[in-house]
């Protein structure tokens, strides 16, 4: 999930407001299917507006919101991960959930679970004394296993996800997505941290009693780097600022790579290291596509689509390792820059042709590959410790292809639609200038060939 995730206006609303049962309170609860594979956690509010949690083992979950649930619910997922849930209700204790998860709709017959869970007296938001909105807002649900899901605001904008399998001690977590927070929250006693009042009661049965709380939530830095179950490493980018596009005087400079202007991007990222390689993609996808499979395992998978990049990014958010994507345009080459302001991330360019040293020492392309791809991280990183973002493959975008515009950007995507997809950073069989930081290429999503690959980004605490 992005570290800026936005919750819908009734979500905010009921966070920030004494709670007022609505007139579907008796659907709030916890519901169960028969072969308890799926826990679904209820929440109506008083505008008829109703919050669904969904888990199988609390190690990880799904949150829906619906703004008007008198029809029956149905929402896409707060994460943005292209989920979706729909629930009707045949009674206050019967209902049938359809749930999309990756692309996979199951449905389940759900029962609302008659009992009251032993920490329920903890239930509630809970805020700074005298419920004042300074520092952070917190709305804690328990459940009958003796686990704890907290979610808190300081800005109802952002808001941060705790899990806690274990909440008899209190609460002591990270947050869920892997955003750089961690939750120590304890009830009734004294603690180093800010003092809490619960501020509107949860509406089940045994909750009414109010108590006090403390609470620290610590922010940690992000890792610097990332290693996944298939062996792709991550470097953590931080925000920052730089001019996108090449300047009038670039040698070999084409006209799409201006108005160069200012973007900043506002979050940070994690950049894959080097190019999915052909071992990573036949471990998740079960086949190799790449004309040159020969070069091995480490060399760059190739000859894929842009759909089919997309096809391998949606298995492996599958595998539950955080949120993977394309960098947009504006990542791919503040990444590639590491910094630099010339025409490759170490240098000027200095031929038009195949034969520039400052090229060589960083790309595979027409002076040095020969022809063919070659093993990734094999030639000198650039600053940030990123490999072969010039050269070897064409990398694939997220972003339609389109003109840029003088305006300074924040966090920009491309162009709203188009006929093509953008690939960055030259190739094997590429000239000098083809493979500059600047340069720039439309990409139909389905055109394929042996020189055009992809990196992928794990967004980011």
């Amino acid at each position: 999930m992005n570290f800026r995730k936005r919750v819908s206006f009734a979500f905010l609303l009921a966070l920030c407001t004494i709670f007022v049962p609505s007139a579907f309170a008796a659907y709030d609860g916890i519901w169960k299917n028969s072969n308890l594979t799926v826990n679904v956690y209820v929440q109506t509010y008083a505008n008829d507006s109703m919050l669904v949690l969904v888990t199988s083992d609390l190690s990880r979950y799904d949150a829906f919101i619906d703004g008007n649930y008198l029809d029956g619910f149905d929402a896409d997922d707060l994460k943005g991960e292209g989920n979706h849930a729909s629930v009707q209700f045949t009674g206050e204790s019967e209902a049938s959930l359809t749930l999309t998860l990756f692309g996979v709709e199951a449905t389940h017959q759900i029962t609302k679970f008659v009992g009251v869970p032993a920490q329920s007296a903890n239930q509630g938001i809970w805020k700074t004394p005298n419920c004042s909105s300074v520092n952070m807002n917190y709305y804690v649900q328990t459940y009958d296993t003796g686990s704890a899901l907290v979610i808190g605001t300081a800005d109802l904008v952002t808001y941060f996800v705790f899990l806690d399998p274990d909440m008899s001690d209190g609460i002591d977590t990270n947050e869920y997505s892997g955003l750089p927070y961690h939750l120590n929250m304890g009830f009734g006693t004294a603690g180093d941290g800010d003092t809490m009042q619960r501020c509107a009661e949860a509406p089940s049965e045994g909750s009414s009693v109010s108590s006090n709380a403390w609470c620290n939530l610590d922010i940690k830095p992000p890792v610097s780097e990332y290693t996944n179950s298939l062996g792709m490493t991550f470097n953590y980018i931080s925000p920052g600022s730089f001019l996108m596009g090449s300047p009038d005087t670039e040698f070999q400079r084409e006209e799409d790579e201006g108005p160069q202007h200012s973007v900043t991007l506002t979050q940070g990222f994690y950049m894959q290291t080097t190019e999915v390689t052909q071992g990573q993609w036949a471990a998740l996808m079960g086949e190799n596509p790449s004309f040159f499979s020969a070069c091995g395992n480490d060399c760059p998978v190739e000859r894929i689509t842009w759909q089919d990049a997309q096809e391998f990014i949606s298995l492996l958010n599958a595998l539950g390792e955080g949120a993977y994507r394309l960098p947009t345009e504006a990542e791919w080459e503040y990444a590639c820059r590491a910094g630099s302001t010339t025409a490759y991330s170490n240098g000027q360019i200095l031929d038009d042709g195949c034969a520039d040293l400052n090229l060589d020492a960083i790309a595979w392309y027409c002076g040095t590959a020969e022809l063919t791809t070659h093993p990734v991280a094999q030639k000198a990183p650039n600053g940030w410790g990123l490999y072969d973002m010039h050269g070897n493959v064409w990398e694939l975008c997220q972003d339609w292809y389109g003109a840029y515009s003088a305006d300074a950007a924040v966090d920009p995507t491309g162009a709203e639609t188009g006929s093509y997809r953008v690939r960055r950073g030259g190739a094997l069989r590429d000239v000098t200038g083809s493979c500059r930081s600047a340069n720039r290429r439309e990409n139909s999503e389905t055109y394929k060939s042996l020189d055009v690959g992809f990196r992928v980004v794990r967004n980011a605490p």
